[in-house]
């Protein structure tokens, strides 16, 4: 959550090895195991600090 505020505020230029080790963190994860971090916040954010996401309308671009 820090990674997100402190990202927010800097708007997104947030120190690289802060930024690596989050990164690092969402890799771990397995969406086929259920497993990783649920990062709950708006789409505009997820953007600003360049955490990789699907896309909200991922769905009606695969199956128009």
């Amino acid at each position: 959550m820090r990674f997100a505020r402190d990202g927010k505020a800097r708007k997104g230029r947030i120190e690289k090895p802060l930024r690596e080790v989050f990164h690092r963190m969402i890799d771990t994860g397995n969406p086929m195991q259920a497993t990783g971090i649920n990062l709950v916040m708006s789409t505009c954010l997820l953007e600003t600090l360049g955490v990789p996401h699907i896309p909200a309308d991922f769905a009606d671009r695969m199956f128009p």
